[in-house]
């Protein structure tokens, strides 16, 4: 009985992989416009919505790309990951050319005169990089400021 087991499991096992390589091709070409659709349905404030739905899809997406190795259907994904993960790069870069090399002075002058969305992406990029307290600090104050402005 569990040879038979064992047989059926091994010869339905190619169907089940293509099942489910199709199942995550779908959930990683579905995703950015899940995102799409939720920025869509909340306009207020929307540019910073915008960019917070992205980068949080563009990590689901990575997530989700990084449990591939599980399905050996891996080249089937292989476009749709490699836009993906174009896309986050792009999404998660640094605010401003040179915010990296900046130091806390010249970072917290950027901050001043960056656009909401940048602020985010700077605040983004300093937790996950550097995470200066001072740079940090007047992120807030930018966000606080933004906050304020749109009540």
């Amino acid at each position: 009985m569990l040879e038979r087991l064992s047989l059926d499991a091994l010869r339905a096992a190619p169907h089940t992989v293509e099942e489910r390589g199709r199942a995550l091709l779908g959930e990683v070409r579905s995703a950015p416009e899940r995102a799409r659709s939720w920025a869509h349905d909340r306009r207020e404030n929307g540019a910073a919505r915008l960019w917070r739905a992205r980068v949080s899809t563009l990590e689901a997406t990575a997530e989700l790309l990084s449990r591939t190795t599980e399905v050996p259907v891996v080249a089937r994904v292989t476009s749709p990951a490699h836009q993906g993960l174009v896309a986050r790069a792009e999404t998660l870069r640094a605010p401003v050319a040179g915010f990296a090399d900046m130091n806390a002075r010249e970072a917290i002058a950027a901050v001043r005169d960056m656009s909401l969305v940048d602020v985010l992406r700077a605040e983004h990029w300093e937790t996950r990089n550097k995470a200066r307290k001072t740079v940090l600090a007047a992120i807030e104050r930018a966000l606080g400021e933004s906050a304020s402005l749109a009540s």
